[in-house]
């Protein structure tokens, strides 16, 4: 009896049962459990089409939107170190020139050396920049709490730092931050003192060099020197400013107007000759009685007034030149052809030292007067100037197209409509700004959306085809990319709502778009973005699958030579109300719209997904739990069959174990 068992179950092998059993009972749920992983890896694919549909449609959206690229403008500078240029979209394409003589600068003046325990005393110290002013009401201290007080109060117009020289030594540097010859940098109340006693500022005791000029007017092919009291140094940057008048003068010589004479008439005969009058009484001589024939006495030649030699006419107003210290002439700007006053100023730091100036009028028909010639500090204005100047106020002063033009910022934004002139240094000839298409935008915007086009239309051959080929012929995928894409293939094959989709953008990207007769690109294939299918020979699957490929030089040509029609290509209004409704881009954009928007045709798939994947996770829950359930049955049951197995086996033990005791008996 102790041999007592039960199938299956003794030594604990019920657990390995009851395994068996719930497999079989899990079959359900493991199916379940198939259909979501599909529902969710379609649900994911679904969403990952959608979104590329989203890219392109935007892409070909900006392509024909008001922030399209083929308005954007580019601006080139010969001189980018010296002078550049941003552009807005609305600019004309257009080139000019400009040669920069200075730049706008600000006040910046350097102190002489103070203490590293120098204390401002107490007082009002007032600061101008210009027609902006602040006042510090400081009570007295270090002065780098000066500084700070004044930075803080000056955040716009000032700024004070201070610099150590030598040792325990230091210097301010006092900043104007508003550039331009009318923002000079002052000071008043007690930062007058302050600026007078630490050498920043100092009385003007420069005056401005009057020249004596010629009393009477330069001749037709005259000239003069004009010397100065002293030589000009180029480090003195003082400026040099004449006027001076054309007037004209006949340009030949003529002998004075004929004078009239009392000669008698030319015909003479001889009946008047020999009468009389006097008094009024008239006596004719008799005709002579010899027979002589009257005589035809011609009148004397008058002399022809001889014309002097005419003269070449000659016209030169390079007329004005600076004499240098070694006598070497330095021309200056040339006059205008006009009998109106002209002024010049002249920068003469640019000129080196300076000795006199030179006029030669090369003109045979017009003189010169000069009115005035005057040298100045142009720095030297008020009552004080600067003792070390760092940088003085002066307006920005450059040639655009031949016209001086002056500002008081080297951002200068008023001078040709949509352009930002940006200054920052001198130029030694003229410049040149160019602005024209941005083609590099252009064409980087049309690579995106080709990019876009063909990475949509790769997800679409995946997932729609079970064939390896359209996978292997990929050249660009990585490892990773081909082992989803090996996963996602043939994940919706069969799927009409994709195939329809595709074939429809094909079209639109083959299409012909004509805006008028004069259109010179009319298709993507003619500015070089093709699919190449129909090009004969040497054809491959991969091209026959709809992607398409670029011909950059042919684009680039296109770009340069037809950027309007190729605007309009992407879009263009066809009946008059301002709004593009034809073109790739708008076709594109309107073709995949109702596909990707909200309550859409891919929104809805994954949205349906989405149901099914909720619902499939409820049905496996419920059967976990039944499961759950099953398998605890099972146990119990098992486990109380095990129990009564190994009572029955004690008993049968015991039962053994009194029958031996009784054998020993």
């Amino acid at each position: 009896m102790s041999d007592i068992s039960i199938p299956g179950v003794a030594g604990g092998k019920y657990d390995t049962l009851i395994e068996k059993i719930m497999k079989k009972e899990s079959v359900p749920r493991d199916r379940a459990a198939e259909q979501l992983e599909q529902y969710e890896h379609q649900s994911a694919l679904w969403q990952k089409i959608s979104r590329f549909s989203h890219d392109i449609r935007d892409t070909a959206r900006s392509l024909y939107s008001f922030n399209n690229p083929f308005v954007e403008k580019t601006v080139t500078s010969s001189n980018s170190d010296a002078l550049t240029a941003t552009a807005s979209r609305d600019t004309q394409e257009q080139t000019f020139n400009i040669s920069i003589k200075n730049i706008a600068t600000a006040d910046s003046f350097l102190s002489g050396k103070i203490p590293s325990d120098y204390k401002i005393p107490k007082g009002v110290y007032t600061f101008s920049v210009g027609e902006k002013h602040f006042s510090l009401n400081w009570n007295g201290g270090r002065y780098k709490n000066f500084i700070q007080q004044v930075n803080k109060r000056g955040n716009n117009i000032l700024h004070i730092s201070e610099i150590k020289t030598t040792g325990d030594d230091y210097s301010l540097l006092i900043e104007s931050k508003i550039t331009g010859a009318a923002h000079r940098l002052s000071f008043a109340d007690d930062a007058l003192n302050f600026a007078l006693e630490n050498r920043i500022i100092k009385e003007n005791d420069g005056k401005a060099l009057a020249i004596s000029v010629p009393k009477k007017p330069i001749s037709p092919m005259g000239h003069t020197r004009i010397a100065f009291a002293y030589p000009v140094q180029a480090r003195q940057q003082y400026t040099l400013e004449y006027t001076v008048q054309i007037e004209e003068k006949y340009p030949y010589n003529e002998p004075p107007p004929e004078k009239k004479n009392n000669q008698p008439d030319a015909h003479i005969s001889k009946e008047k000759i020999g009468s009389v009058t006097y008094k009024g009484i008239r006596i004719n001589n008799e005709p002579s009685m010899t027979d002589i024939p009257n005589i035809e006495i011609p009148q004397a030649q008058k002399p022809q007034p001889q014309k002097l030699a005419q003269q070449k006419v000659s016209e030169d107003y390079n007329t004005f030149s600076l004499i240098s210290k070694t006598g070497s002439l330095i021309p200056l700007p040339l006059l205008e052809n006009t009998s109106e006053p002209q002024t010049f100023s002249i920068p003469l730091d640019q000129y080196g030292d300076i000795q006199g100036i030179a006029v030669h009028n090369n003109n045979t028909h017009k003189t010169l007067t000069i009115d005035s010639i005057l040298i100045s500090d142009p720095h030297a204005t008020g009552d004080y100037v600067p003792v070390h100047p760092v940088s003085q106020a002066q307006d920005a002063a450059f040639q655009f197209e031949g016209i001086t033009i002056k500002r008081d910022s080297n951002d200068i934004s008023d001078l040709i409509p949509g352009v930002t002139l940006h200054l920052t240094g001198k130029t030694t000839k003229k410049e040149t700004i160019s602005i024209k298409p941005d083609t590099e935008a252009a064409k980087n915007a049309i690579i995106e959306m080709v990019v876009q086009y063909n990475r949509l239309l790769t997800e679409i051959n995946i997932a729609t085809s079970n064939q390896p080929a359209v996978i292997e012929e990929i050249e660009y995928f990585t490892d990773e990319e081909r082992k989803a894409a090996k996963e996602n293939l043939g994940s919706l094959f069969g799927d009409s709502t994709l195939s329809s989709f595709k074939n429809k953008l094909r079209r639109i990207v083959t299409n012909v778009y004509r805006r008028n007769d004069s259109t010179s690109i009319r298709s993507l294939a003619e500015m070089g973005i093709s699919t190449k299918s129909d090009t004969g020979a040497g054809i491959n699957n991969a091209q026959l699958r709809g992607y398409l490929e670029i011909n950059e030089k042919k684009l680039d040509d296109a770009l340069a030579n037809s950027m309007p029609d190729i605007r309009y290509l992407f879009g263009y209004d066809t009946n008059n109300d301002r709004l593009a409704d034809n073109g790739v881009g708008v076709q594109l954009f309107n073709q995949i719209n109702p596909y990707t928007e909200r309550g859409g045709i891919f929104p809805n798939k994954t949205n349906a997904l989405a149901a099914r994947i909720r619902l499939t996770n409820d049905r496996i829950e419920r059967y976990d739990k039944q499961l759950e359930r099953k398998e605890a049955a099972l146990q119990q049951k098992y486990g109380a069959m095990e129990g009564t197995l190994q009572r029955l086996q004690r008993q049968s033990g015991a039962i053994k174990n009194l029958n031996q005791q009784n054998k020993n008996q």
